[in-house]
């Protein structure tokens, strides 16, 4: 096996993970022994251990090679988080566990329900829906597989080769962003899945059949975010030793201070440090998969990517270029400060809520903040929308110095930031060039 294919250990783990899939190792049947997999797969004893440790995979009916020793942990981690410094009352979390044996009760948590597609389903689609609520928040830690439309099918506890029962993820966050949710409710959802993305194989024994819960009118006033543990196509790496899934376990380092109100106005800002900290393991070989996330899935499938996600863009009508005005206002707030955080996220989201391509160049423009503002407000926005818009309020939500930030926000064009009558902005330019 060639590196370019991946490292070694991951191909024994893909392979016995198809074997298990198929039905050539059989429920409770047991694996190879140490010296059977070195001999078949022409590899050290370090790689085989690797593999195995990997492959551990709580609770599934299918074989107890789908055993995950780790994901009833992570439900728990994630809802002690919830309830403790993210400041949810525990009467509003749900918990479905399907633990192994020996997995240690976490005190202070509600009572847990059986993972099983009656009990996840009857909280889903009635149970919560009719509850008051401003944020739905999902984590679901288990095995996953991708259908022929890159669909994520979760399966539940109870799951078998002959019934393989699941949650199709995508189709029920459809069902959440339609009319079957009262108007007003549950506003802003979040769905964090620690499970693979692979592909679900023709062949294989396993019969998911399938599953779509249908949806209603389209409910313009709510949000989706996704954040995935892995790529499609990759598998989540579970280390058996701790208990745990590497991705939850990384995200709740990075969630860990924050209450659940603070998280979801940073989720963005969060995944990406996330996502920089596995970029650091893949870099030392002590990682292989990378989390990614979307934001709102349209209706024909296709996802919506960018930023801040929780405060989405009110684009006024007919807003002009920057006027005067404007410029003089940027100008002041500029000098004597360096460029300050999330520039060069605020510059690409810019680009995303104006529905515009972003150049090609991987960088900023050179300059100062208000060169930035320039160069935007050269380009071509949409009607209502001049691209130094967005940006510049991009930038006054996540101002560490919130006076600022304020000041920031208030500025802009006459009658693209709200401030009296509509003004004209031919040939206005900066005042300074900081």
């Amino acid at each position: 096996m060639s590196e370019a294919a991946g490292p070694k250990y991951q191909h024994v783990m893909r392979v016995l993970m198809e074997e298990i899939d198929d039905g050539v190792l059989g429920p409770g049947e047991r694996l190879p022994t140490h010296q059977e997999l070195v001999r078949r797969f022409d590899v050290s004893r370090a790689t085989v251990q690797r593999a195995l440790r990997e492959l551990s995979v709580e609770s599934y009916e299918v074989s107890a090679g789908w055993r995950l020793p780790g994901a009833a942990r992570d439900a728990q981690r994630f809802a002690a988080w919830l309830t403790g410094s993210g400041q949810v009352p525990p009467a509003n979390v749900r918990l479905f566990l399907s633990p192994l044996p020996g997995t240690p009760r976490t005190d202070g948590l509600p009572e847990h329900a059986e993972a099983t597609r009656e009990n996840i389903e009857r909280a889903l689609f009635h149970d919560l829906p009719s509850r008051d609520g401003d944020l739905l928040w999902i984590h679901w830690a288990g095995h996953g597989f991708l259908d022929d439309r890159r669909e994520l099918l979760l399966p539940y506890s109870e799951a078998t080769g002959a019934h393989t029962s699941h949650l199709n993820l995508e189709s029920a966050l459809r069902w959440w962003g339609s009319s079957h949710v009262e108007p007003g409710r549950f506003r802003h959802q979040v769905a964090i899945v620690d499970a693979c993305r692979v592909q679900r194989r023709p062949g294989a024994r396993l019969n998911f059949g399938q599953v779509d819960y249908g949806m209603g009118a389209v409910a313009p006033d709510r949000r989706q975010f996704l954040l995935y543990a892995a790529r499609p196509g990759e598998a989540a790496q579970n280390e058996a030793d701790r208990r745990s899934g590497l991705f939850t376990r990384m995200l709740l380092r990075r969630l860990a201070d924050l209450s659940v109100g603070q998280s979801v106005h940073e989720l963005t800002e969060v995944t990406r440090r996330v996502q920089a900290d596995f970029a650091e393991l893949r870099a030392s070989g002590q990682a292989w998969q990378e989390p990614t996330f979307e934001i709102d899935r349209g209706w024909n499938g296709s996802p919506i990517f960018g930023d801040h996600w929780a405060a989405p863009a009110s684009p006024a009508s007919g807003a002009p270029p920057w006027d005067q005005e404007a410029w003089n206002q940027l100008a002041t707030l500029a000098r004597g400060r360096g460029l300050p955080p999330h520039v060069y996220d605020a510059y690409r989201w810019a680009f995303d809520v104006c529905g515009c391509a972003a150049p090609l160049v991987d960088s900023l423009p050179a300059g100062g903040l208000t060169e930035i503002v320039r160069d935007l407000d050269l380009r071509q926005g949409r009607p209502g929308m001049p691209l130094a818009l967005p940006f510049v309020r991009h930038l006054a939500a996540h101002a560490e110095d919130r006076e600022w930030g304020a000041r920031l926000g208030a500025a802009g064009p006459a009658g693209g930031g709200g401030r009296g009558e509509p003004g004209v902005g031919t040939g206005a330019g900066p005042a300074d060039g900081r």
